[in-house]
């Protein structure tokens, strides 16, 4: 016997990437909600990027508004980390990390790179 309750459904569909371009090489590599809930970031591997979206709410449910597409710097950003007002990105194939402050509108504006041999994974940081 099916579950019903347990079924996901699509209530939108919105582009990780500009003007919803797609290519058969990009594709996302994680989604991280920050830690208010207010933005969610969805690294886009090919495009070389991080979406930015909005999260808002309409009584329960929860809404969607890409606000940025921003270029990570170096290819392939496999995984990233968010913190309160930073976002640590790790470029798998140009083997470096890549440090972006959190505008207040979502933007990200890169502020230090440093060369990391294959930085696969990032843990949850606590920031300073």
């Amino acid at each position: 016997r099916r579950d019903d309750s347990a079924r996901t459904r699509r209530k939108s569909l919105i582009s990780t990437q500009v003007n919803g371009i797609w290519k058969a090489k990009s594709h996302s590599s994680e989604i991280r909600l920050d830690a208010t809930g207010s933005w969610l970031f969805v690294g886009n591997r090919g495009h070389d990027s991080l979406a930015v979206f909005e999260v808002t709410f309409d009584g329960d449910r929860p809404q969607l508004r890409r606000a940025h597409v921003v270029k990570t710097g170096g290819a392939c950003p496999r995984n990233f980390a968010v913190l309160d007002s930073f976002i640590v990105v790790g470029n798998q194939d140009t083997n470096e990390l890549v440090v972006f402050r959190r505008e207040v509108d979502g933007n990200l504006t890169e502020v230090s790179r440093r060369g990391h041999r294959s930085p696969n994974f990032l843990p949850p940081l606590l920031s300073p």
